[in-house]
Parts: C-alpha cells; sequence; structure tokens
C-alpha cells in the first residue's frame, strides 16, 4: 500500500500520469494487498478514487487507461469467492459471521464517527505517550485529535490546490482503512 501511494504521491508531484506498466504493477500490489487483511480491500477499494484527487489532469482519460475501476467489482467477487472456498476447505462458514457483523456495523452507523475519533484519538495518544496509560486517557487523546485536525486544516488553507488534493486524499484513504 505504501509503495503504491509513494509511487502516485510522485506521479503527482511530476504532473504525470503513470504508464502502463506501473498501473499493472499497482493493480498487482493492490490484489495482494486485499488477500492479506481487511485494510488492504479497504485500500483497494479506496484506491481508484484517492488517484481520481492525486491526479486530477489523468481523470478524463480512465476510461481507456485505468483498469483500476474495475477493483469494484473484482475486489466482492474476490472477497466473496475466497470467503466461499475457505467455508469448503475448512468445513467453516466465514461468510455468516461476515454478513452478520457487516449487519451489526450498519445497524450502528450512527456510532461509526463518535467510534472513528475515539479510536483515532486514543491512537494518536499511545503514538505520544509510550509510558503505562494514565487513568483518564480521552480528554489529553481528544485534544490531540484536535490539533491534528486543526493543523492539517491549517496546512490545507494556507497552501496551493495541490497540497489540498494530497490531504483530502489521505482523509479518503484513512476513512476507508
Amino acid at each position: 500500500m505504501l509503495l503504491v501511494m509513494l509511487q502516485a504521491g510522485r506521479a503527482a508531484g511530476r504532473a504525470e500520469p503513470p504508464t502502463a506498466s506501473r498501473i499493472a504493477i499497482w493493480y498487482a500490489a493492490v490484489i495482494v494487498a486485499a488477500t492479506s487483511f481487511g485494510t488492504g480491500l479497504a485500500f483497494a477499494l479506496a484506491l481508484p478514487v484517492v488517484l481520481a484527487i492525486l491526479l486530477p489532469r489523468w481523470r478524463p482519460a480512465w476510461r481507456s487507461r485505468l483498469p483500476l475501476v474495475s477493483l469494484y467489482t473484482v475486489m466482492p467477487l474476490l472477497y466473496f469467492g475466497l470467503n466461499h472456498l475457505s467455508g469448503v476447505v475448512f468445513q467453516q462458514p466465514l461468510l455468516a459471521a461476515t454478513l452478520y457483523g457487516t449487519q451489526l456495523m450498519l445497524g450502528t452507523w450512527r456510532r461509526l464517527p463518535a467510534g472513528l475519533a475515539h479510536l483515532t484519538g486514543f491512537g494518536l495518544f499511545r503514538l505520544v505517550w509510550n509510558g503505562p496509560l494514565p487513568r483518564s486517557v480521552f480528554p489529553a487523546a481528544y485534544v490531540l485529535l484536535g490539533a491534528l485536525v486543526a493543523g492539517v486544516g491549517a496546512i490545507a488553507w494556507r497552501d496551493g490546490d495541490g497540497r489540498r488534493r494530497t490531504i483530502v486524499a489521505f482523509g479518503v484513504l484513512t476513512l476507508a482503512c
């Protein structure tokens, strides 16, 4: 994932579209990432949107040059196919548990933004605080999260369009993962 984003960022910095061979490498890397862990699947589904944001001059040529849009078809087929294969091979219906988890998450969608803020704040706190956890983590965690959002907002407001696109692409990727 990081390799794909590094190369896409370099292409955006040079304002040149990636080559066909580079796109093929990205496609293969995304397939491998998507079959390795859940965040890889989210990355695969977010990548076409992220590239549309990072490489705006390239958008008109997507229909002819960008096979990555096919990830919206390939990824669900691969995901459900591998789940089915796993159930057959290991006699465990993983798909039923996955569908139940998805149904549970969608049933509680109103709590997702607060949960995202909670987990992100905690993660930031752990990046800064390396010692044992104090009794009251979350006021400090929310302050760190607010500082991050304010800092990123200030950078986006002050810098040019290219930096704003990078920040928005990063936000989309973060929310997806």
